[in-house]
């Protein structure tokens, strides 16, 4: 007995009602948003829309229907789990709160809500729709940042970590110090829960540490080719715990020829597609669209593990997860191609199949 039979067995069941390509085909056969979200009563999605009246017409309704939606999808997954596997499909949550906490430390200074960013928020993990709505309602990052601290939301160390680039921020006005704060505390816990594993479901989740490193390295890649001045490292702008060694990073910043980066990408053990993306990347230097594909790329790689991972371990919490994720985008990519007037054939190809 591993702890996860009954878990994984709901689990299996609640990914056959997620939807499926021909669902998101008629969907974009609604015509309007409207419609479309009539058509999401005959779905599991019923009772969130419903329950996002209160919450906005169009797109509001829509968006919040579908965070309460994914958020509890997510908590009643990890209720079917306890111990050890509790644990580990915790962090899965937890991918959730650090989603929550950047999207409102990236709010402008101002006092009130958090606006439209609130309805794009999913309280899933501790961050619950009282925490998410008290960190939104503070006037400006230094006091969602002593909010975040006060209530030990992270490990004593990653607190203190977050007051000094809290400290940073106030002097400098630069984010990346209090967002990598926060991020590394994550990476941290991935480590805590599931040691130094870099195979199955713990290289998909450390994969997602490499890309957030492998963007800012580009973006560095570029400042250097612009000139701009950048301050020397000693790699203590990178995170830890990707699967990639931290070290080379570094190295891509000085690389001039982005098919250098590309050659050296590819030779090492990433997640499949990674390659494909980046070598897009490479020929069209697109690093919006880089985003786009590694992420599909790793939703690909999570689900894929349905069929080719262990049925009674932690790939069946992760692969729902990702699967459930991908459907709630796909979503709100329909519903902002019937505001927009966007033809389907367009649309779909954009759609990730992870059911």
């Amino acid at each position: 007995m591993t702890g996860y039979e009954y878990g994984n067995t709901r689990l299996r069941f609640m990914r056959r009602r997620l939807l499926r390509p021909a669902d998101y085909r008629r969907l974009l056969g609604a015509q309007s948003l409207d419609r479309m979200l009539g058509e999401l009563a005959d779905t599991p999605f019923a009772s969130d829309v419903e329950g996002a009246l209160p919450r906005g017409e169009g797109l509001a309704r829509l968006d919040a229907a579908l965070s309460a939606n994914l958020a509890r999808s997510l908590r009643s997954m990890y209720s079917f789990y306890t111990g050890h596997p509790a644990e580990r499909v915790s962090l899965l949550l937890d991918r959730w709160d650090l989603a929550n906490l950047l999207a409102l430390l990236r709010l402008p200074d101002a006092p009130g809500d958090p606006g439209d960013v609130s309805r794009l928020l999913v309280p899933a993990g501790r961050l619950d729709d009282a925490a998410l709505a008290a960190l939104g309602a503070q006037p400006d990052v230094m006091s969602r940042i002593d909010l975040v601290v006060t209530w030990g939301l992270l490990p004593p160390e990653s607190s203190r970590f977050l007051t000094r680039a809290g400290a940073e921020y106030a002097t400098s006005g630069d984010l990346a110090p209090v967002e990598q704060a926060a991020t590394q505390a994550y990476a941290d816990r991935i480590t805590e829960v599931l040691g130094d594993s870099t195979a199955a479901a713990a290289a998909v989740l450390r994969s997602e540490i490499d890309a957030a490193n492998l963007l800012l390295a580009l973006r560095r890649r570029e400042a250097r080719r612009a000139s701009e001045q950048l301050p020397a490292t000693d790699g203590s702008s990178y995170l830890r715990g990707g699967v990639l060694r931290i070290g080379m990073w570094e190295e891509i910043e000085h690389l001039k020829d982005a098919d250098q980066v590309a050659a050296l990408l590819t030779a090492l053990p990433t997640l499949p597609g990674w390659d494909e993306a980046i070598d897009t990347w490479a020929a069209d230097g697109q690093l919006t669209d880089l985003v786009d594909r590694l992420q599909r790329a790793t939703t690909q790689a999570a689900t894929r593990r349905f069929t080719t991972g262990d049925p009674l371990t932690f790939d069946i919490p992760l692969v729902y997860s990702f699967a459930k994720e991908a459907e709630v985008r796909n979503l709100r990519l329909v519903g902002r191609a019937l505001v927009h007037g966007l033809p389907s054939d367009l649309v779909l190809p954009r759609i990730e199949v992870a059911a």
